[in-house]
């Protein structure tokens, strides 16, 4: 506990005495922001779409490698990946929200690899996984499994043509109303018929993939019925959108005023939100997105997926108990969360790539410090590898 005070009055005393390039896609800072008939909800959003969890590395540019300084930065890796969960779960508790894009079981990898992705998902314990196509493959091959399955898919639109019902045994089901804080969040889960392997595979033979917007409205009006206070939807839906951040707002995580924009008219995620009423819709997560989205398109907030399993998606939601409301003007899309193993000193992120505003500077800043490490904090607590996972996890690299 000395070593994490002294190292964050060293964050704040750098931050306080020199003027350097803003860090990037870390939250080290931690503070309470409600009052007393607001209630704050958090959702966290992870990917894991190349089907195994590994360490991530980011070549450090050789013109400002010296002797005995690392080449290559390291992040995130499945006992780092639980660590930040860990210590979102110690800050928000109940009113924590832990979602998944899906799509991590792949039908290239082991089955020893895919036992143990299981395996990782249950110890995270998520409150809602997007069921997809890759599960539709894995899963139609593995009936004996999908009934046993612990992970909570949420499938909506995907129905099996022999029962004329929704693919759905075990955990998976066709929504979900969780109960955050006294708040009641309904989930639903979306995947567009015009998936990568639909066409093509054989087990897409006897699926139907009903329309997104048709089933949207049908299950917001049921969860809306059972009492939700709060809609969010999971949805893998093809677009090409784009948010438009000016540069210096790259690590703001208040873009509440930006805008999503999109040039094809017949875009999925466009011609969807054309089709629902607005205000009907409270948070979109999309996953499988080509680009990465943060803002909003026809008054919805829009959020897409982390781009690798080395980073995370988080949303803050605020919300009026006394207006029964969402309070959007004080609600945060924050940037990509970088799961860091640990900081450069003089930046307190472990962020490199050439195509960032300030990229120069930071260069300049990190060569004239010999890229000094300390460890990574995130929302105030140190992080430190959760070491349990190795216990069950032959995949872990």
């Amino acid at each position: 506990m000395t070593k994490l005070i002294f190292f964050i009055l060293i964050f704040l005393s750098i931050s306080c005495t020199k003027k350097g390039p803003n860090r990037l896609y870390s939250l080290p800072d931690w503070k309470e922001k409600t009052d007393g008939h607001q209630q704050r909800l958090m959702v966290a959003i992870s990917n894991n779409e190349e089907g195994e969890l590994r360490t991530e590395l980011a070549p450090i540019p050789k013109n400002i490698i010296k002797p005995g300084s690392p080449s290559s930065v390291e992040y995130g890796g499945p006992s780092f990946l639980s660590s930040y969960v860990s210590i979102l779960r110690k800050r928000f508790g109940e009113r924590l929200i832990l979602l998944d894009s899906g799509r991590f079981l792949k039908k290239s990898v082991n089955k020893e690899d895919q036992n143990a992705m299981l395996k990782f998902y249950n110890h995270l314990n998520y409150d809602g996984v997007l069921f997809t196509e890759e599960e539709v493959i894995h899963y139609l091959s593995n009936q004996e499994e999908l009934a046993l399955n612990n992970i909570p898919y949420i499938n909506s639109n995907i129905i099996d043509l022999k029962t004329k019902k929704l693919l759905t045994k075990g955990k998976v089901t066709s929504s979900t109303i969780l109960n955050k804080d006294g708040l009641k969040v309904g989930l639903i889960g979306l995947t567009s018929y015009e998936g990568r392997k639909v066409l093509s595979h054989e087990y897409f033979k006897g699926i139907y993939f009903e329309k997104p917007a048709v089933t949207f409205l049908e299950y917001k009006n049921i969860l809306k019925k059972k009492g939700a206070d709060i809609i969010i939807l999971m949805a893998n839906l093809k677009t090409n959108c784009e948010s438009k951040l000016p540069p210096k707002t790259l690590s703001s995580p208040r873009p509440n005023w930006a805008k999503i924009y999109c040039q094809d008219k017949k875009d999925d995620l466009l011609r969807f939100l054309k089709r629902i009423p607005r205000g009907s819709l409270d948070l979109l997560v999309l996953t499988n997105s080509n680009t990465q989205l943060r803002g909003y398109l026809l008054d919805t907030p829009v959020i897409s997926t982390p781009p690798s399993s080395g980073f995370l998606r988080m949303v803050e939601i605020f919300y009026d108990k006394e207006q029964k409301k969402l309070i959007w003007d004080k609600s945060l899309l924050h940037p990509k969360i970088q799961l860091c193993q640990s900081f450069f000193k003089a930046t307190s992120d472990c962020h490199i790539n050439a195509n960032i505003p300030g990229y120069t500077e930071r260069m300049r800043l990190l060569k004239s410090t010999a890229l000094q490490l300390m460890p990574a904090i995130f929302l105030g607590h140190e992080v430190k590898p959760d070491l349990s996972v190795n216990s069950f996890l032959p995949i872990v690299r």
